[in-house]
């Protein structure tokens, strides 16, 4: 006869938690846009896309040259957060930088609207996170993006991506 006390349920394994990673998307928009991607995974991938204008092609096609790229990057939503650099226009100097950077935000804003959420820190947030200063030179970037992640990166607009993923990382954090 078995007695009382050996008949007991097991014990239920420890419960294990598995948060999901939100697969980010940072943008530093201009003629050469630096991107960085963390995937689902975790893993991080960063680049440079240009999308410079040909010889007699009107501005138009830069920005479907960006719409398309951005759509490729996006994915079958895949991508649930998009990050970018607010781009800023000196009212004394006119940049044409940011006059291109402010046409690819009118670009990036309408294919996210009511499907990916997003964030638009300013350049001085980016570089104050980066550097600990909001008026940083691109050295400086440079030097906090290799820093952080731990390789190498090929020019300032990579660099700007990457400590704007960084940015959101650590401001926005995970859900």
């Amino acid at each position: 006869m078995i007695a009382q006390a050996d008949l007991h349920e097991p014990e239920a394994p420890p419960e294990i938690v598995v948060r999901p990673i939100t697969p980010i998307l940072a943008l530093d928009l201009a003629t050469a846009t630096g991107w960085a991607l963390r995937d689902a995974r975790g893993v991080v991938t960063s680049g440079v896309m240009t999308f410079s204008l040909r010889r007699g092609e009107s501005s138009g096609m830069r920005l479907l040259r960006f719409r398309r790229w951005l759509r490729e990057m996006l994915g079958d939503d895949e991508v649930l957060l998009v990050a970018y650099e607010q781009p800023v226009l000196h009212r004394k100097r006119r940049q044409l930088n940011a006059s291109v950077a402010h046409n690819l935000e009118g670009v990036l804003l309408p294919e996210l609207e009511g499907r990916i959420d997003y964030v638009s820190p300013t350049p001085a947030e980016v570089k104050k996170h980066a550097t600990g200063k909001g008026n940083a030179g691109k050295a400086h970037m440079v030097e906090a993006a290799c820093a952080r992640w731990g390789r190498d990166v090929r020019d300032d607009n990579e660099a700007d991506a990457l400590c704007v993923l960084a940015w959101t990382l650590d401001e926005i954090g995970e859900e």
